[in-house]
C-alpha cells in the first residue's frame, strides 16, 4: 500500500453579500494544483484539551480532513481520452484511472450522484455544494505543513484579540461601529475568543498563503463531513483505498467536543446539554444545521434549530421550542444581529 493521502471534498459557499465569494473548490492538474480561488482549510480550537464528547464515536483520532476537486462536466468530456494506467502516475490518475471505466459503464453516475447529495442536504439554498468526481488528494507532508500554522494563527488571533481589549489604541485599529464595538466588550467568561474558526488559504506546492481568519461561527464542518461519508462510500473509494491509506478527520465530533468545552468554561453543569444552533429561517446554510443537528444527537447531544426571534428569556431561563436551552451555538452574523436589535434582544 502506499503512502498515506488526505482525501478532501469540496464546499464552495458564497456568502450572504453578493460581494463576498469564499470557496473551497481546488480543481487540479495532472501534477500540479490550481487555485482559482481559496481553499478552506477548516480548523476547529477548543477552550482545553482532553474533556470527552458525550457519545463521540470511538474513531475521533483519526487524521485526515475531507475537500473537493474536478468537476462532472470535465469528466464527461474527457470521457473519450485514453485512461491512465492504474499504477502510473499520481494519486489523481490512479483515481482517473478508476473514475473513467465506472462513468462508460453507468452513465448516470454524475446524475445520481448529485441526487445523493441533495437527499443528504448538501445544498446552499437550491444549489448541491459539490459538482465535482474527483477528489482533491493531500499528502501527510502538506497536511503536516499545514497544521502547525494554521493552529499558531488562530493562537496569535486570540492573544491579538485578548491584547485589543485591554488597550483602547490597539482596539480602535479594528473601526467597529458603536453598536458592534459594544457587543465586543460583553464579559467573555473564561474560554477562548473563538471557539470555531476557519482559515482561507491558498496552498501552493511550494507556498502557504493565508486571505482570510474566519473566527465568526464558519460554515463547513458538517457540509464536508457528510461530503466526506459519500464519497468515502463509492466502490471506487474501496478499489482506490486497496492502494492508497485514506483517512478522514470527524469535523463534526471536533465541533462538539469545542462547544462543548466553550460551555464548560462558562460553568455549564450539565453532562449532556440542550444545544440550539441558532440562525434566521431561509439562510442558504440552514441545511448544515440540519446535518449538525442529526450528527450531534447521535453522538448523544439534545439539539434544535431556531430562529433567533424562537427565542424567549424569562429573566432566568433561554427557551425554545418549548425546551430549555443550555448552550447556544450562534450562526447568526455579527452585522445581522446590529441591524435587527429588536428581535435579537440588544
Amino acid at each position: 500500500m502506499s503512502a498515506a493521502f488526505i482525501f478532501v471534498v469540496e464546499i464552495r459557499l458564497w456568502g450572504r453579500t453578493s460581494d463576498v465569494q469564499t470557496s473551497n473548490c481546488l480543481p487540479i492538474g495532472k501534477a500540479r494544483m490550481r487555485l482559482p480561488v481559496a481553499a478552506k482549510i477548516a480548523f476547529i480550537s477548543a477552550g482545553a484539551n482532553g474533556a470527552e464528547v458525550p457519545g463521540a464515536n470511538a474513531n475521533a483520532g483519526c487524521t485526515c480532513n475531507y475537500t473537493a476537486a474536478c468537476e462532472s462536466e470535465q469528466i464527461k468530456n474527457k470521457m473519450s481520452t485514453p485512461s491512465p494506467k492504474p499504477m502510473d502516475g499520481t494519486a489523481a490518475e490512479y483515481w482517473h484511472a478508476l473514475l473513467h471505466p465506472a462513468i462508460q459503464k453507468d452513465h448516470v453516475f454524475a446524475e445520481d450522484f448529485l441526487k445523493e447529495l441533495r437527499a443528504a442536504k448538501l445544498t446552499f439554498g437550491d444549489r448541491v455544494h459539490c459538482p465535482f468526481l474527483r477528489p482533491f488528494f493531500l499528502s501527510q507532508e502538506d497536511q503536516e505543513r499545514v497544521g502547525p500554522v494554521a493552529e499558531t494563527i488562530a493562537e496569535l488571533g486570540e492573544r491579538v484579540t485578548l491584547a485589543a481589549l485591554a488597550d483602547e489604541q490597539l482596539f480602535a485599529q479594528f473601526h467597529l461601529r458603536p453598536e458592534e464595538a459594544r457587543l465586543a466588550r460583553l464579559p467573555g467568561g473564561n474560554g477562548r475568543v473563538s471557539t470555531a474558526s476557519r482559515l482561507d488559504a491558498f496552498l501552493l506546492p511550494e507556498s502557504l498563503k493565508f486571505a482570510e481568519y474566519n473566527g465568526e461561527s464558519p460554515a463547513g464542518a458538517g457540509y464536508s463531513e457528510t461530503l466526506g461519508d459519500i464519497f468515502g462510500a463509492l466502490p471506487l473509494m474501496a478499489q482506490f483505498s486497496k492502494r492508497y491509506a485514506v483517512h478522514a478527520y470527524p469535523l463534526s465530533a471536533k465541533l462538539l467536543d469545542a462547544l462543548v468545552l466553550s460551555y464548560v468554561d462558562w460553568g455549564g453543569k450539565s453532562k449532556r446539554p440542550q444545544i440550539a444552533i441558532v440562525d434566521w429561517k431561509g439562510v442558504p446554510t440552514w441545511s448544515e444545521f440540519e446535518i449538525l443537528k442529526a450528527r450531534f444527537e447521535k453522538m448523544g447531544v439534545p439539539t434544535l434549530v431556531a430562529d433567533p426571534r424562537d427565542l424567549t428569556f424569562d429573566g432566568q431561563k433561554l427557551s425554545a421550542q418549548g425546551k430549555k436551552i443550555d448552550l447556544v451555538y450562534r450562526r447568526v452574523l455579527i452585522n445581522d444581529v446590529v441591524a435587527k436589535p429588536d428581535e435579537c434582544f440588544l
